[in-house]
């Protein structure tokens, strides 16, 4: 988009502009595995002890950021780590810890505890330097401060024991009776105590044995283990435990077939949980086989976006992490309803061994594949996620009917072999209506809808319940199985502050300014972050994110762990205040609704556009208008009165671009000439440089040309004949340099040719 001499622009993007750029997650109900690790296909079910075979009770999957694939071997009583995932059937593992070779399952097969040996291993955590294992039935975690590389590599510390061989128990805050499973997040440590009914937080990984934690979540102190009373605080056989990116903890409450999530790491002891997943509230237990109900639960695992639920038979994914009690799940795997959960689907391995699971409750996503283990055929089953383009897409621009409404026209598409049920509206956050299909009804993959509303109806408030300027919309869409197949969110404003269009920033980290409608709630419900992008003008590369995962609330997300400044904002109740990672800054201002940036670790230099995008949870991008912006820190700081001018471009006479009127500079010129002379002015001796990127080219697009001004402070640049072609646009840039002195003029389009 142009900009309008003297002034600038800013769009306001009353509807998304999508892209397809982030895949919508598309699992689908009962949809077949396609690869398995463990067995030579997916119909069989052999068991064993060698490189290549699983035992028949699998106890966790993990995989680290360094694609080692991690398996906890219950009754084989090993741990099997291939260095890369599996990408064929029958891939012999690399490396087995607790055992000498691939052939032993003896627990403890030195005949004591010791260093090298496990007994009946639970989870695993890995950062692919270190890695941390529950060791339950020796009653400890163990710890590898390398990661192991030779058969039965023994352990550097253990934790819930003084002592590689000790075997005493006790309640209190440096024992564990059955420690099942463990997680970790920015350098805490948590460990579910199974006997002992509790979780133990340790606020850093200990160094050194027999470590104290200190937290404890499931009783009322340290020295409490029997299950409590059925709470929001108790737990009951609990199992597995996750601390997910964004600082959540998750705990499966086996004794309660149900899913705890605490929306931030508990920090002092009994802490309550905020949701039940699996149950109606706090105070229901018993599985039941149902969209919302859990049947028999033992693990679980997120990525801090979906939640799947290993399920006697079943695998139930939720799209989005809930946040209410008895939340229904998105999909089923492993059963064609959501009421049934007999192993394989009522058949055996043989049968029905590519979509059936036996018993599938350890599972691990990882590179848009889900790594199921399924420990009743001693198999890993690999489902491979079937992705699509956001399925909702929206017309850029509403009409305004004669009745003054807002007419939104829009597209979607369901993923084969859906068809669309419907479309729905919410106008900030007044109830669900229906769109309407152009074609009279929804019943095809592809659909045309449309809807409108009256703006002034139902008008949008802040979260004091005032009138606020713009207003939200809430899409969502259905297909034919019931399933969400898409949803996204609309809203104005969205409009970029600072810097000014066409400012010169002296920064080479410069901060960026926009603000967002002031329904901070939809907003956080719908977003899942912000970013800054910018586009180098003087290439021919597209956008680059310069920003990412910028906060949508701060309010929600000032006590994540990732905020180098949780300590101090999170118990301070403030909308406003500042988010700190290692790779930006962000504040927030005007209770939450302004966002100013920077980066910390990309320095700029040159001229760019720039714009911000908000990315939905479902990959839908909406866009502020763009702003160019002159960064000049790296060759030195503008100067503020060091002059540069030019007067005359032959074939087109004087432009007016100067360093002192940069308000004055248009957005683009035309010439007559393929080879203008630039004249102007500048300071004697200084050397004044010009470059012209010829648009829409995909190689050799770039000329630049240098001169020096001579001692009455008069420059001529010489294009040669022909360097500009008849009818095409160039990129200009023009900026003077002496010594630390130095300007650059915004960046112009120079179009050649008569109009």
């Amino acid at each position: 988009m142009k900009l309008a001499r003297g002034f600038w622009i800013i769009i306001f993007v009353l509807a998304a502009f999508f892209t397809a750029d982030s895949p919508v997650a598309a699992f689908y109900n009962n949809m077949p595995a396609d690869m398995v690790i463990g067995q030579g296909d997916l119909f069989s079910a052999a068991t064993g002890a060698s490189s290549t075979r699983l035992g028949p009770t699998l106890r966790g999957v993990f995989i680290d950021p360094k694609g080692h694939l991690i398996v906890s071997e219950f009754n084989n009583n090993r741990i099997l780590i291939w260095n890369s995932v599996p990408t064929v059937p029958d891939t012999p593992a690399d490396i087995v810890l607790g055992q000498d070779d691939f052939s032993g399952i003896t627990g403890n097969h030195v005949g004591f505890r010791a260093a090298n040996t496990v007994s009946l291993p639970g989870n695993s955590w890995s950062d692919g330097e270190r890695l941390i294992l529950a060791d339950q039935n020796n009653g400890r975690v163990l710890i590898w401060n390398t990661f192991p590389t030779t058969n039965g590599q023994s352990a550097d510390v253990v934790i819930g024991k003084n002592s590689m061989t000790d075997s005493t128990y006790a309640c209190d805050s440096r024992h564990f009776t059955n420690p099942y499973g463990v997680s970790v997040n920015q350098g805490k440590l948590a460990v579910v105590d199974r006997t002992d009914n509790r979780v133990l937080i340790f606020n850093s990984i200990p160094t050194s044995n027999m470590a104290a934690a200190d937290v404890v979540v499931g009783q009322a102190n340290f020295t409490t283990c029997s299950a409590q009373s059925i709470s929001d605080k108790s737990l009951s056989d609990p199992r597995t435990v996750q601390i997910d990116p964004q600082g959540r903890m998750f705990v499966a409450d086996r004794g309660r077939q149900r899913i705890l999530l605490w929306n931030h790491l508990p920090t002092t002891n009994n802490a309550p949980a905020d949701v039940v997943i699996g149950q109606l509230n706090f105070t229901s237990s018993g599985g039941v086989v149902a969209q919302n109900r859990i049947g028999s639960l033992v693990s679980f695992h997120t990525d801090g976006k979906r939640l799947f639920v290993g399920d006697i038979g079943r695998t139930i994914i939720y799209n989005s992490i809930p946040t209410s009690n008895g939340a229904y799940a998105d999909v089923v795997l492993g059963q064609s309803t959501w009421t049934s959960n007999t192993a394989y689907a009522g058949g055996t391995v043989a049968t029905n061994g590519q979509r059936g699971i036996g018993s599938g409750l350890f599972s691990y996503f990882y590179k848009d594949k889900y790594y199921l283990a399924d420990e009743t055929s001693s198999r890993i089953m690999v489902f491979s996620n079937v992705t699509a383009p956001p399925g909702i897409s929206i017309d850029q621009n509403p009409q305004t009917t004669t009745d003054n409404q807002l007419k939104y026209t829009g597209s979607v598409n369901a993923l084969s072999p859906y068809t669309v049920k419907s479309v729905q509206y919410s106008v900030n956050n007044a109830g669900w209506q229906n769109a309407t299909a152009v074609d009279g009804s929804f019943d095809t993959s592809s659909e045309q809808f449309v809807f409108q509303f009256d703006p002034s109806t139902n008008p949008a408030k802040d979260e004091n319940g005032k009138n606020i300027d713009g207003y939200t919309i809430q899409l969502r869409s259905t297909n034919s199985n019931g399933d969400l197949n898409d949803h996204t969110l609309l809203f104005t404003p969205f409009t970029l502050q600072s810097p000014a269009d066409q400012e010169v920033s002296k920064e080479v980290y410069p901060w960026f300014s926009f603000s967002v409608n002031q329904q901070k709630n939809i907003l956080a419900e719908n977003l899942d972050h912000y970013a800054v992008q910018v586009r180098d003008r003087s290439s021919t590369t597209g956008w680059t994110t310069l920003v990412d995962q910028i906060p949508v609330d701060f309010a929600r997300h000032k006590g994540d762990l990732e905020n180098l400044q949780h300590s101090t904002w999170e118990s301070i109740s403030s909308s406003d205040g500042e988010y700190e990672t290692a790779n930006f800054i962000a504040k927030y201002s005007d209770q939450g609704s302004k966002i100013t940036v920077r980066s910390k670790t990309t320095a700029l230099s040159g001229s760019y556009e720039w714009k911000v995008v908000a990315i939905d949870k479902s990959g839908h991008s909406q866009e502020t208008g763009s702003r160019n912006l002159v960064v000049a820190g790296a060759a030195g700081s503008v100067t503020p009165g060091f002059p540069l001018a030019i007067l005359n471009i032959s074939g087109l006479g004087n432009p007016g671009i100067s360093s002192y009127n940069l308000a004055g500079i248009k957005p683009s010129y035309r010439t007559n000439s393929n080879g203008p002379t630039f004249y102007g002015i500048a300071w004697s001796g200084a050397t004044v440089k010009a470059t012209f990127t010829e648009q829409k080219c995909s190689s050799n697009c770039t000329v630049t040309l240098t001169t020096t001004a001579n001692a009455l402070s008069r420059f001529g640049i010489n294009v040669p004949n022909g360097t500009l072609k008849q009818g095409k646009s160039y990129l200009a840039t023009v900026s003077v340099q002496m010594g630390e002195l130095f300007t650059s003029l915004p960046p112009f389009t120079l179009m050649t040719g008569r109009n």
